[in-house]
């Protein structure tokens, strides 16, 4: 299932900085949260969220994995909500400003009701993986600086103590799971690290 979280409202956006200065103006593109359930041969069931956000603090995941364990029944350790880390969507951070906690409440109550049509959207499937090796396309956002301290992000350096490095390697490893099911359509799930810390 899928659904439209895109702000109604005038938002702090988050990825570069002190995101009450930049506060959303218009819309180029919409912000969608997909949900697959998918239930095993067990009966066990989990639930994935991929959300158009720049992270998913627990402030957020929690409530959304609370209200989406009560509607479905799926155990709250059953679900997983992630983000495509969007530099340009609402700053879920920011509670500060009274129109994104208006936002987290809305976009939290849109992600239960998506993960009840998944549940329902449920259907036979047979399950394909593959995994790739990528170079290049993520590096780890956790330094090492000439005076041997670390720093934890890379915006800008600091004069005294240049960075001279990286802490550790990143997992370039991409790893993809196909649905295929038997009606509606496949379905197809990505798991690439960008840039940790």
């Amino acid at each position: 299932a899928r659904v439209d979280i895109t702000p109604t409202e005038s938002v702090p956006l988050a990825g570069f900085g002190n995101s009450s200065a930049r506060m959303s103006q218009s819309v180029l593109s919409p912000l969608y949260s997909s949900c697959l359930a998918v239930t095993g041969k067990d009966g066990t069931t989990v639930i994935f969220f991929h959300n158009d956000l720049c992270t998913t603090p627990v402030e957020f995941s929690d409530p959304v994995r609370k209200g989406v364990s009560e509607a479905t029944g799926v155990p709250y350790a059953n679900i997983m909500v992630t983000a495509t880390h969007n530099h340009t969507s609402p700053d879920l951070n920011n509670r500060r400003e009274p129109n994104l906690v208006h936002y987290v409440e809305t976009a939290t109550r849109l992600l239960v009701q998506c993960a009840v049509e998944a549940m329902a959207d449920r259907r036979p499937a047979a399950l394909q993986t593959a995994k790739v090796q990528t170079e290049g396309l993520n590096f780890v956002r956790h330094y090492i600086l000439s005076d041997g301290t670390y720093k934890g992000d890379n915006f800008g350096t600091l004069n005294k103590n240049p960075i001279v490095g990286h802490a550790t390697q990143a997992d370039g490893e991409m790893r993809l799971v196909k649905f295929c099911r038997n009606s509606g359509g496949d379905i197809w799930l990505a798991n690439f690290q960008g840039h940790p810390h």
